[in-house]
């Protein structure tokens, strides 16, 4: 069991400090103990993601990938960035949040984007609002083929209107209804 959230050290039942971690935390159940994996981290995780015989562990600043007990850092193209959610959609890791690209680098995003074979991608041209201090991704959600997304927001990246709520149809964002 993988625990993640904006804590930096666990407790006894006695309220005594137990452990030293960044965020993140592994319960063992056959041994009855807590065991802090990211040891050195100390940013809070926002979500957790369970594929491929890897933890995908998004926070604030980064995306690492956990395998066999070694970690992997994605660099991110975007900053700042502040991940709220991701999910798994088809073979990618979709990590949204309030992030948006400066205009001259090569990587534009707004708010949402995939990790797809170790590398950032842009899926579409994002989700967005005139006022881009105050747009983010909050939710994701896959039901059957279909990935949405809910947050601040009132368009998508190619200008067209939606508000609050988006499919992804694997090309282009679309409004529901």
């Amino acid at each position: 069991l993988f625990v993640g959230g904006g804590f930096y050290q666990s407790y006894t039942w006695d309220g005594d400090p137990a452990l030293t971690c960044g965020g993140c935390i592994v319960w063992n159940l056959a041994r009855r103990y807590w065991s802090a994996p990211m040891l050195g981290y100390r940013n809070p995780v926002s979500s957790l993601i369970a594929a491929d015989d890897s933890l995908y562990i998004c926070s604030n600043e980064y995306v690492m990938r956990w395998t066999a007990g070694t970690y992997r850092k994605f660099g991110l193209a975007v900053y700042p960035v502040w991940f709220w959610t991701s999910v798994r959609y088809k073979n990618a890791l979709i990590a949204a949040g309030q992030f948006v690209s400066p205009w001259n680098w090569t990587l534009q995003v707004k708010n949402v984007m995939q990790l797809q074979a170790d590398t950032w991608t842009a899926l579409g041209a994002g989700l967005s609002m005139s006022d881009e201090t105050k747009s983010r991704v909050w939710a994701l959600d896959v039901i059957d083929t279909v990935l949405y997304a809910g947050g601040n927001f009132d368009r998508s990246g190619q200008g067209n209107y939606i508000k609050m709520v988006a499919a992804w149809n694997g090309v282009t964002w679309t409004k529901l209804g």
